[in-house]
């Protein structure tokens, strides 16, 4: 677990609100009922016995009368949500497409994927406490339930695998961001429904090796190319188109677009391939060199269907 554990070191940020749970929870401080209009509004519930948060940001461009997609984003290992928030900087296109979106924090700003993170060692039931979250964001407001997408980075882009894999009747897409997918969870896959799957990787990534990396009892943290593939014959792809994306700025990197769009099932399979990138989110930032050719916020609204100028 050594990569994992690098990755707490990397991304040390102070822990703003590392909580989560159910309506009501003795002690908690009070906080805001979700209202349209436009705002940030941390919420708070008891799941599990512990005190689970998370952040639903409300863009001024949402209507009660008009159903909106949600966007669940999910943090690294080391990060918060507040964290990725700042990173990734998605507000700046979801807002105008009255999108809502939310972020959830783990515990021990981590997610339980099945690969010994600190979540996992206090059994953590993340995929319970998401999908309650959900549930409570619907009640609350008016989402488009087939419109439920989860973008996430390294950890947190495990974490959607397995939402795609345990809450596929909830997810209807996901976006992996410097990230694979676990062996012991592939093993296991079996979504409810077709998940189209989006990927973002560099080649130069020293916490998420190109090819892969050991994660304790016999697993493995499965290569980009093998995790790709994993989800082509999941969603019974043919062969996929290459493309090499225009080299538009002077970063030191070049983008290859691998698409598989000639799926049987609907849901296509996408991976952006960055040589010399690093563990980052393309266009924003991270650790090692980030791509500049392409804009992560852009290309992965885009694969989730949202119309951009």
């Amino acid at each position: 677990m050594k990569k994992l554990e690098l990755l707490l070191v990397a991304f040390a940020i102070v822990a703003i609100g590392g909580c989560g749970g159910d309506d009501a929870l003795t002690g908690l401080p009070e906080v805001p009922d979700l209202e349209y209009g436009g705002g940030d509004f941390l919420q708070l519930m008891d799941y599990q016995g512990r005190a689970r948060g998370y952040t639903v940001h409300i863009p001024t461009t949402a209507s009660e009368d008009v159903a909106a997609p949600l966007l669940i984003m999910l943090h690294g290992v080391g990060q918060d949500a507040p964290g990725l928030r700042s990173l990734a900087g998605i507000e700046e296109h979801t807002d105008d497409l009255g999108w809502i979106v939310v972020y959830p924090d783990g515990i021990d700003e981590s997610w339980a994927v099945g690969t010994e993170t600190s979540a996992d060692v206090q059994g953590v039931d993340d995929v319970g406490f998401i999908d309650r979250m959900i549930d409570r964001i619907d009640a609350r407001l008016n989402i488009d339930r087939e419109r439920v997408f989860a973008a996430g980075l390294s950890n947190g882009a495990l974490m959607t695998h397995r939402l795609a894999c345990e809450l596929g009747g909830d997810i209807r897409g996901i976006a992996s961001v410097a990230g694979a997918m676990y062996t012991g969870l592939a093993s296991g896959c079996n979504p409810s429904r077709p998940v189209p799957a989006m990927f973002i990787n560099g080649d130069d990534d020293d916490f998420f090796p190109w090819g892969g990396f050991p994660a304790g009892g016999g697993e493995r943290i499965m290569g980009v190319l093998e995790t790709v593939d994993w989800w082509a014959v999941e969603n019974g792809c043919g062969s996929p188109v290459t493309t090499d994306l225009p080299d538009v700025a002077a970063d030191g990197t070049t983008v290859e677009l691998i698409d598989y769009v000639d799926c049987t099932s609907g849901a296509p399979v996408r991976l952006y391939a960055v040589e010399n990138g690093g563990h980052t989110w393309p266009g924003r930032g991270g650790i090692g060199r980030t791509s500049l050719d392409i804009d992560g916020n852009v290309e992965i609204l885009g694969f989730f269907g949202a119309s951009l100028p």
